[in-house]
């Protein structure tokens, strides 16, 4: 894992294949939450989609730190911890894409 970022509390880690309008309202509720945005960062790990989603994420203006991860495809383990190793926070949050986060959940 990355030296951790002075403010960056915790990196929110979400892989992500082929499922580019469940990652979109899982980001979206992330956007939602009541931590201050700086205090966390959002890594997306993309495992070799093809359908746009890492075109749609990059694309997101969001008020957290947003970090789009083009891997080819290996798997669900494989592309967490690809994120995991560029994770600035002191902690990580696994999420899997289909997640709808309450507003707390940072």
């Amino acid at each position: 894992m990355s030296a951790p970022e002075p403010g960056v509390e915790l990196s929110v880690i979400v892989a992500s294949h082929e499922r580019r309008e469940m990652l979109r309202r899982c980001l979206d509720s992330l956007a939602r939450q009541t931590a201050d945005p700086d205090s966390f960062e959002v890594v997306v790990a993309i495992d070799g989609s093809t359908d746009g989603t890492a075109e749609m994420a990059a694309g997101l203006r969001m008020p957290f730190r947003l970090r789009v991860l083009e891997l080819e495809k290996s798997g669900h383990a494989a592309v967490q911890n690809a994120a995991i190793e560029v994770a600035r926070g002191e902690f990580c949050l696994l999420l899997d894409d289909d997640v709808v986060a309450s507003p707390e959940l940072v």
